[in-house]
């Protein structure tokens, strides 16, 4: 059986279920720094979220040879050690497989495709090397070479909990990664600030509207719960890829200068007869945030990314004053308590620039109503 076909025939051991927003954030802006450096090489790529593990790397959107699987764990101020790594952790039902036991398990799932398994997490990992050296400090360590004692404490952990007399080390690693808990975001948008600009042959691209539609993607991915049958599918409903990366950049090429926006948005709504004064504040309010949007502030960035995902996943009607308001009262949006924090003239702002820059601005609806308020 291909690697293809066991992706999807092989039931996840575990799926990570509701997360930590922080963590989930975290591994959201750690996937997007990895989307960028797979982009960079030139080379094909499959990045799935939350299926099998936090995340995988495929070599192919259409025939996959190998999966590298990733572990991708935050914690404070303390270290990571061998025993917290391979002791089982404590659930309401009894001990869950620790985390090199869980690994562990993608070898047996998809023996002889696995390129790497990759434990990746912002705290060093205190362990002894072969030569009794500290790791502390270490970016990057096989676990092949650490001490004797200590790949024989992880062997026993895998064997007792994957019921298995074999368990080698070769292909275990762990990395540490330059992301932060709390400047994780500020890190990716900087990643995605200088891939753009090494890319000096397109029009130039606001970083951080860019950096919200990458984030967008990755987390539609990872909050997807449905089971995928076909690799097709997965693809599609769990994962980003090389070609829906190139549909991204290109779309963000084609889409109207932000300085258009203004002048669209209010053209826009006077076809549909909203009131002088709506249009007035509209105009006020997205050349403001125009400016805003400059200083990279990543409370605003998130803001509109709430916005964005309403617009993505909600239906809408056809005009743009509908959509505002759609959106402005949705739940999502509500919840975010976005209102409270901007008013309401600059949240609508928000919106129909965000919907603009999605290309929702269809044709107007002949029997648009005028605004309310």
């Amino acid at each position: 059986m291909s690697l293809a076909d066991r992706l999807v025939s092989q039931t996840p051991t575990e799926r990570s279920g509701p997360t930590a927003a922080n963590r989930f954030d975290f591994q959201l802006d750690w996937a997007l720094c990895k989307l960028l450096e797979l982009h960079a090489s030139g080379a094909d790529y499959v990045i799935v979220m939350d299926y099998h593990d936090d995340v995988l790397i495929l070599d192919s959107a259409s025939d996959p040879q190998w999966v590298a699987c990733y572990q991708v764990k935050t914690k404070g101020n303390n270290n990571w050690t061998i025993n917290s790594i391979s002791k089982p952790a404590k659930g309401k039902k009894g001990p869950l497989p620790s985390i090199i036991a869980k690994m562990f398990q993608h070898t047996i799932s998809f023996p002889d495709a696995i390129a790497g398994l990759y434990f990746v997490s912002n705290a060093p990992l205190r362990a002894t090397d072969k030569s009794n050296k500290s790791t502390l400090g270490a970016e990057h360590i096989r676990f092949a070479d650490l001490c004797d004692d200590e790949q024989e404490t992880l062997r026993e952990s895998i064997c007792a909990q994957c019921n298995t007399s074999d368990a080698t080390l070769d292909q275990f690693e762990y990395e540490r990664t330059g992301l932060s808990v709390t400047g994780h975001e500020t890190h990716s948008l900087g990643a995605v600030a200088s891939f753009l600009e090494s890319l000096p042959e397109i029009e130039p691209i606001p970083a951080p509207a860019f950096y919200r539609t990458l984030k967008s993607e990755l987390g539609r991915a990872m909050r997807d719960e449905r089971a995928p049958t076909t690799f097709e599918e997965l693809c599609s409903v769990k994962a980003a890829t090389r070609g829906r990366f190139e549909t991204i950049l290109a779309k963000a090429c084609a889409a109207p200068r932000r300085e258009d926006a203004a002048a669209d948005i209010c053209s826009r709504l006077n076809m549909e007869g909203v009131a002088f004064a709506e249009v007035q504040a509209m105009r006020s309010s997205v050349r403001r945030l125009s400016i805003e949007r400059m200083t990279q502030d990543m409370e605003l960035i998130d803001a509109l990314s709430v916005i964005q995902r309403a617009i993505q996943d909600g239906a809408l009607p056809a005009d743009l004053w509908g959509i505002i308001e759609t959106i402005r009262t949705s739940a999502p949006v509500a919840s975010a308590e976005l209102e409270f924090r901007y008013g309401r003239p600059h949240l609508r702002a928000m919106i129909a620039t965000t919907a603009y820059e999605l290309g929702q601005l269809q044709s107007p609806d002949s029997g648009a109503a005028g605004a309310q308020g």
